[in-house]
């Protein structure tokens, strides 16, 4: 699965200014905390004018890069980078973004720090595992880890910190402190030091409790996953053609196109009406990123598929609206394709991973009747014009 680094700036001087954010509605945004709750208890002035922070968040860790201002209140220009959990991501290149983005804070230039951050959040990266995890509620405020900028053979590198930033005892804090060669630590005693604490490999030593552990979320999924390419232009599609199974009948209605009966009109644009509703729930789905996006979207394809089917099989080539010849092929065409597309595509599969994918009794039973009601209507209307002739005839 492909993942995005989500990535924020806020201006902390009086009060809070967002320079940037990739998502805005991202819930570990709407989560963060002013980081002047950490100056004086975990570093002051004299820790120098740079801070690395981790911070874990829900479903992942918050790489924190502060640029601390000269005053006596810990005024700030902080950039934000969000790793969901399974991020395949060497130390070396994460190491290179702090770096990066430390040397442009400095600079206080607050539209370079903007460009940075939207090209580190455009870039797709490989994701080990999804889901089933998230971080305990922390017991404790603070932690630290001194660390050597460069690589170091007595103790851990900036690298080697960043090379797997999701250590099980992290879980404990809700700020994790990189001190770098030598940083000043305030209050050093009242916290803990994780410093000689090992540093394990990816996806080892993830002692989360169970009781904690989430299966995937839309939320997880919005924020890892984009829609684009055929899947943004079949959504699109299922729109437009939903809107126009209901429009076009309506416009051009006649009810002598349907030999005055109707049941038999009635048919067409209850069609139309069931479209609609189905296109509406597919775009919403995808959107939402919701476990019956792919059931609705194959519904869609299904019901194009069978209402033209029928068509072409009655043999009727001079009807009207969702009932004529031309547009029969088109219809079956159009399902076909789509059907495939739907059941192989890696992108759908991404967008809405199988083991996500969910499907109630609810959603059958208004299948079932988008199906069940058009086909008694024309029992009904073929019956009614049928009792018309015979009685005309005798």
């Amino acid at each position: 699965m492909k993942a995005h680094i989500e990535t924020a700036c806020f201006l902390n001087s009086g009060r809070t200014t967002l320079i940037q954010a990739s998502n805005k509605d991202a819930a570990w945004i709407k989560d963060l905390k002013d980081i002047r709750e950490c100056f004086g208890p975990l570093f002051t002035k004299e820790s120098g004018d740079s801070i690395l922070l981790l911070k874990p968040v829900a479903s992942g860790i918050v790489l924190i890069v502060s640029k601390i201002m000269p005053n006596s209140s810990g005024d700030n220009l902080t950039a934000y980078l969000y790793l969901p959990v399974g991020l395949k991501i060497s130390g070396d290149e994460l190491f290179g973004m702090f770096l990066d983005i430390m040397s442009l804070l400095a600079q206080n230039n607050h539209d370079v720090v903007s460009n940075c951050l939207n090209e580190i959040s455009l870039k797709e990266f490989e994701v080990e595992a999804i889901g089933a995890f998230k971080w305990a509620a922390p017991t404790e405020k603070f932690a630290y880890r001194t660390v050597s900028g460069n690589f170091s053979t007595t103790g851990f590198s900036v690298s080697d910190v960043l090379s797997n930033p999701f250590q099980s005892y992290y879980v404990k804090f809700e700020y994790i402190y990189i001190a770098i060669d030598n940083q000043f630590i305030a209050n050093v005693n009242q916290h803990t030091d994780l410093s000689s604490q090992p540093i394990s490999q990816r996806n080892e030593d993830m002692e989360i409790d169970s009781t904690n552990e989430v299966e995937i979320t839309s939320e997880f999924l919005k924020q890892n996953t984009k829609i684009s390419g055929w899947l943004a232009f079949f959504i699109g599609a299922v729109t437009v053609g939903g809107l126009f199974s209901v429009i076009y009948p309506i416009a051009t209605f006649n009810i002598e196109d349907y030999a005055g009966n109707y049941c038999l009109a009635a048919v067409d644009i209850i069609n139309g009406i069931s479209l609609l509703l189905v296109a509406i729930l597919t775009a919403y789905s995808f959107v939402n990123r919701k476990p019956t996006a792919v059931f609705w979207a194959k519904v869609y394809v299904s019901l194009v598929l069978l209402i033209n089917l029928i068509l072409l099989i009655s043999g009727n080539e001079e009807g009207t609206g969702l009932q004529s010849g031309t547009q029969g092929i088109r219809g079956v065409l159009f399902a076909v394709l789509w059907f495939l597309y739907l059941s192989f595509s890696n992108q759908v599969n991404e967008i809405i991973p199988k083991p996500f994918r969910k499907i109630k009794l609810k959603n059958w039973v208004i299948v079932g009747c988008m199906i069940l009601v058009p086909i008694f209507l024309s029992i009904v209307g073929y019956s009614q014009i049928t009792s018309l002739v015979d009685y005309r005839n005798t």
